[in-house]
């Protein structure tokens, strides 16, 4: 097969793999429809296995397609083009600002550039509380044996998707929305900063003076702690740390 016909072969297949896929998923979930309002407790071994065979055969053969998908793929490896990698906005920011001078800026981008941080600030706190909160949520929800009937079994993991549902939801479209929404800003920001006056060369001199100044004492600093680290091998001082971590795992936390 030629290089052409290899990625329209894949292709193809890909796109039949899909249509598989979905179909299956909607057999599935028709099945279990199927199965939940059939009785009381429809859920048993005889309802699932006689509704399974009906829908077994797309079902399996998305399997077997998986599988021949798998091993083409390491015997002939889709040439597709290279993506370009997601940009590294924090990294390119850094790098904008060590070149700008952003206390001489214009107030007014100043002004905005200050709203660009605290908005992002403002979602991602407000992401990390609806993640904590949906979590909470759902943890109280399953772990209170109260809410599980041996004898309901059916009606009670119900019970607990209508919980787990909305709380995954809302956690996952609220980060999805901060993700675009900071990854937006940090776009304008960039725009912003490359609008900020350059750093002059006496600046970069003093930058490279303060950091050639500190470095003796940096290097001085890991001579000491190196020298540290070999005179506590030497005088067993990690073998008193093995013991005392040892102590505290078997007596105070529990675990021996």
């Amino acid at each position: 097969m030629t290089k052409e016909s290899t990625m329209r072969f894949h292709r193809i297949y890909n796109i039949l793999f899909s249509i598989v896929i979905i179909i299956a998923g909607i057999c599935l979930i028709i099945g279990v429809l199927t199965i939940y309002n059939s009785g009381d407790q429809p859920f048993s071994r005889e309802s699932v296995a006689a509704t399974f065979s009906t829908i077994a055969f797309p079902v399996y053969l998305t399997l077997v397609m998986a599988v021949i998908s798998f091993i083409w793929e390491i015997i002939s490896p889709s040439d597709k083009e290279k993506t370009p990698k997601a940009k590294d906005y924090p990294a390119l920011l850094a790098n904008l600002y060590e070149k700008k001078d952003f206390s001489s800026g214009e107030p007014a981008i100043q002004e905005e550039i200050h709203t660009l941080w605290k908005n992002r600030k403002m979602h991602t706190i407000i992401r990390t509380i609806v993640l904590v909160v949906c979590s909470a949520v759902f943890l109280f929800y399953a772990l209170n044996s109260a809410n599980f009937h041996q004898s309901e079994i059916n009606g009670s993991m119900i019970q607990a998707m209508k919980v787990l549902v909305p709380c995954f939801l809302i956690a996952f479209a609220y980060a999805l929305f901060v993700a675009i929404h900071n990854e937006k800003s940090m776009e304008k920001e960039m725009e912003l900063v490359k609008k900020l006056p350059s750093v002059s060369d006496a600046t970069e001199n003093e930058i490279i003076t303060e950091e050639k100044r500190l470095s003796p004492y940096r290097n001085a600093i890991l001579v000491v702690a190196i020298i540290l680290v070999v005179y506590g091998f030497l005088n067993g001082g990690t073998i008193d740390v093995l013991a005392k971590a040892i102590n505290i795992c078997t007596e105070c936390i529990g675990l021996g």
